[in-house]
């Protein structure tokens, strides 16, 4: 992992990073600890190899602020966008518990049509 975030890290005097949930080709998702409310969230940081790049810095805080302007309940909930003093960007977003589409699929194999339809409609009511 390029430019991750230990568990116990303290960003932004915050947020109390845990673990690390996912990585992908721009960034990493932690679940992360509110310190004043308490509170589970996920945080998206952009790796920080391209956080040298404007476009890509760009692009990562236009994500933030177009999913904060959806009001969905199939949608995740942008609490925060900021950046440290060292230079890391990230978002802050609600906690979601549960398995994502991925591991269902590995766990469960194929979904039926009936579940396949349910979750399609959730998504396409959501954009």
């Amino acid at each position: 992992m390029t430019g991750g975030l230990a568990p116990g890290t303290l960003l932004a005097g915050r947020y109390r990073v845990v673990r690390l949930l996912a990585e992908g080709g721009m960034g990493a998702v932690y679940e992360a600890q509110q310190l004043e409310l308490g509170r589970r969230v996920a945080i998206k940081t952009l790796l920080s190899e391209l956080q040298e790049e404007p476009r890509l810095v760009q692009r990562f805080i236009r994500e933030a602020r177009a999913t904060c302007m959806i009001a969905h309940p199939n949608v995740v909930s942008v609490l925060d966008v900021d950046q440290t003093l060292d230079g890391i960007i990230f978002i802050v977003m609600e906690h979601l518990a549960g398995a994502d589409l991925g591991e269902l699929l590995e766990r469960d194999g194929p979904i039926a049509w009936p579940r396949a339809r349910a979750l399609a409609l959730q998504v396409c009511a959501a954009l």
